[in-house]
């Protein structure tokens, strides 16, 4: 899924939203609960990004290399990992949790994804 997902971003040459989670992780389901179902901002995320959701416990290498990304960026690190990148998988922009719009200082996702 992941290289699908790679693939489809250069091919539409659209940025990636990567989202690394694992079942175990409640601010994972509550990031899916208030951003991924909903529809205004899934909509968006849709029409801008190519949207990838990896388990963390699957996938360690990948989380781990974005971890560190996200860390040398200032973004934090933790679960879930929210990373923006290029179709050619470099990070550009990523932190944590993100709610669907500003919450206690941390931007929203649609404001992120605002064109």
């Amino acid at each position: 899924m992941v290289r699908g997902g790679i693939d489809r971003a250069r091919a539409e040459d659209k940025p990636v939203f990567l989202s690394t989670g694992a079942v175990w992780c409640h601010w994972c389901h509550v990031m899916a609960k208030e951003s991924f179902e909903d529809t205004e901002t899934a909509g968006l995320m849709n029409a801008l990004f190519i949207n990838i959701k990896l388990d963390r416990d699957e996938r360690p290498e990948i989380d781990r290399r974005y971890q560190q990304a996200v860390a040398a960026m200032g973004g934090g690190g933790g679960w879930p990992l929210s990373v923006f990148l290029t179709p050619d998988k470099q990070p550009f922009f990523g932190g944590t949790y993100f709610p669907p719009g500003d919450l206690q200082g941390r931007p929203g996702l649609r404001r992120c994804s605002a064109p």
